[in-house]
Order: structure tokens, then C-alpha cells, then sequence
């Protein structure tokens, strides 16, 4: 019997102490250090607890030397999911805090904007005053202009008027239409197209509600520079033939919202480079770049050349210039036959000998 009792005591001992250089109380004591640093991260302390909760070691128990050896198996794959995982939790954390610190930091941009995620580029509203950073700027007085029967921009003018109601017609039929390009062509050569372009262009530009880019695409006889009065070396033609880039080429009048694209010097064979891709591209760029843009392209006569004809399915509407006494009812229809297919909003009587337009 005491041979029993001793033995029994013995076990007794054995279950309820731990030997002090035993497996599992020296893997204990290297995991818990291990835990601390994600507890202290408020970012992941939801999830932390989580993992600790579940993941946390057994209570002493009674363990036989092989038993020991498979709870100390155990503790050690425990230890490892935990150094897998700990990285991964701070890595996160890490970023998430040093994403709120740059955002905080710039103040220039927007809040629901990453600033490390590419921002596309979006169509530029109607800005309240608008800075040409690269355009040339030549400045044109009035006198100038006037003479040069660009009238459209002065107020006192008895002939303005009449560019308001045809700029209050065309808007409403490019509004209605959602469209933003216009060409204006006539029959015959002298009608006063580029007159009425640049008159139109001009008007169109003295409302608030968009800019306007007034295109010259008569390549054979430019007439555009010539009617607002400065001397244009380059344009269209160097784009087409020398690669030129378009910020180079355009010119800002000194008429506010409005810009011009000469032509450049006088190309002969003209209609070939309306037709190449690179004009093409360039016909996207002008029209696409800004969603409050009008563009109006001065082409040459319909019934003498074919540029218009290859020229036109580029472009969203068409303007007809007819001269009063000199266009023949046939080249009338014969032009409105070729642009039945082209939107045309309308026709302009020009160089009218009698009118009951008098100033209000």
C-alpha cells in the first residue's frame, strides 16, 4: 500500500508542475512577445483580437513526456501561422496610415482622390478668365477691324445685329443637335464666306457660355489673317507638311474666348492633305479637347474645288454663303445638293442690295 501512495503522490507532482526548461513554456514565452506589437496598432486591433482569441495557447495541462512533445509540435505551427500573418497585418497597417498622412499633407488635392491613383484627364470647364500660356496674342483695334468688315464685336455697330440673330439661329441648331463644329462654305469664290465666318466666329465668342477656335481650311487663297489683320507665317499647311505642333500655329486676337488657326502659306495641292490621317487627328483634337468649344471651319467653294466635298464628312454641320446677284439659281441647288448630307443649318444671303433691316 505505500508503494501504491508513493507512486500516486509521485503522479500527482508530476501533473501539477511544469518543468522550468520544458518545450512548451519556453515557445510560450516566444510567442507572446511576438503578439504585443499588433496589439498596440489601433488599425487592425478588431482583427488582432480575433487571431488571439482563437489562436491562443492551452492552459497547463497534464502532459506526458509524449504528449509534451506533440503540444510542443502544435505550439510551434501555431508560431509559425502567427509569423506569417503579423507582417501582413502591419505591411497593411502601415500603408493605410501612411496613405492618410500624404492626403492630409496635399490640400491642393481633391478628398476623394487617391494621390497615388491616375487621375484622367477630364474636359476643362468654362473658366471665369481665361490665360493663354502659349497661344501668340496680336492685338487689333477696332478701327482695324472695322475696315476690314469685322463688325461683329462692336456694339454700336448698325450691321452687329444681324450677327446676333444668325449666331442666336446657329446656336439653337447645335444645341438642339449636340453638335460643336460648323463649316461655312459657298458656290462660288467672292460670295463673302470668310467674311461671314469670321463675323460669326467673333459673335459667337462675345457669349460667356463657350469659346470658339475659328479654323482657315482654305489652303488655296487664305483669307482669314487677312480680314483680322495680322500677318500669319505659319499655319494649317506647316501641321500638315512639317510636323509643327498645333500650339505653335494658333492665334489669340485680342478678342476674348476667341482663337484662330490660320492656314499658313498657300499650298497647291490642297485637297490631298485635307484627306490624310494627320488632318484627321487634328479635326479630333479641336473639336474633342474642350467640352465648351466651338469650332468653325472657313472651307473653300464647293463648285470649284473638291476640298470642301472631302473635307465635309469631318465635321458636324455646314452654313451656306450665297451673294445675292451672282450665285445663278443653278449653283444654288447644285450646292444644295452636295451638302444635303452634311446638316446644313442654313443659308446666308449675302451683299443684300435692299434690306428692311434697320437699326433699333
Amino acid at each position: 500500500m505505500e508503494r501504491i501512495k508513493k507512486a500516486l503522490e509521485r503522479a500527482r507532482e508530476q501533473r501539477t508542475t511544469l518543468q522550468p526548461d520544458s518545450p512548451l513554456k519556453t515557445m510560450r514565452n516566444a510567442v507572446a512577445p511576438q503578439l504585443e506589437p499588433v496589439q498596440s496598432d489601433p488599425a487592425s486591433a478588431d482583427a488582432t483580437q480575433t487571431f488571439t482569441e482563437t489562436q491562443a495557447a492551452p492552459e497547463p495541462v497534464s502532459l506526458t513526456p509524449d504528449t509534451q512533445a506533440e503540444q510542443a509540435a502544435k505550439v510551434l505551427q501555431s508560431d509559425d501561422t502567427q509569423t506569417l500573418q503579423e507582417p501582413k497585418s502591419s505591411q497593411s497597417a502601415k500603408q493605410e496610415s501612411a496613405g492618410e498622412n500624404r492626403i492630409e499633407a496635399d490640400n491642393t488635392k481633391p478628398a476623394d482622390k487617391l494621390p497615388n491613383r491616375p487621375v484622367l484627364h477630364r474636359k476643362s470647364a468654362m473658366p471665369s478668365e481665361i490665360e493663354y500660356s502659349q497661344t501668340r496674342r496680336v492685338e487689333i483695334s477696332a478701327d482695324r477691324l472695322e475696315s476690314n468688315r469685322i463688325v461683329a464685336g462692336i456694339k454700336d455697330h448698325p450691321q452687329s445685329d444681324l450677327f446676333r440673330v444668325l449666331r442666336t439661329k446657329v446656336l439653337h441648331r447645335m444645341r438642339v443637335d449636340k453638335i460643336n463644329s460648323l463649316a461655312v462654305t459657298s458656290p462660288t469664290k467672292g460670295a463673302g464666306k470668310s467674311m461671314i465666318a469670321a463675323n460669326l466666329a467673333v459673335s459667337l465668342a462675345m457669349e460667356a457660355n463657350q469659346t470658339v477656335m475659328l479654323v482657315d481650311l482654305d489652303l488655296r487663297r487664305p483669307a482669314i489673317s487677312r480680314y483680322f489683320g495680322f500677318n500669319a507665317q505659319q499655319g494649317v499647311s506647316d501641321y500638315l507638311l512639317e510636323g509643327t505642333d498645333l500650339p505653335e500655329l494658333l492665334i489669340q486676337p485680342g478678342i476674348d474666348r476667341l482663337i484662330i488657326l490660320p492656314a499658313g502659306n498657300p499650298v497647291p495641292q490642297s485637297s490631298e492633305l485635307l484627306s490624310t490621317p494627320r488632318m484627321t487627328h487634328l479635326v479630333e483634337d479641336v473639336t474633342n479637347r474642350y467640352a465648351t468649344r466651338i469650332v468653325v471651319f472657313d472651307l473653300p467653294p464647293l463648285l470649284h474645288l473638291d476640298d470642301a466635298l472631302i473635307f465635309l464628312p469631318q465635321v458636324k454641320s455646314s452654313l451656306l454663303v450665297v451673294e445675292e446677284g451672282v450665285n445663278t439659281p443653278a449653283e444654288i441647288e447644285q450646292s444644295l445638293m452636295l451638302l444635303e448630307k452634311s446638316n446644313m443649318l442654313g443659308t446666308v444671303y449675302n451683299k443684300a442690295r435692299h434690306t428692311r433691316n434697320q437699326p433699333y
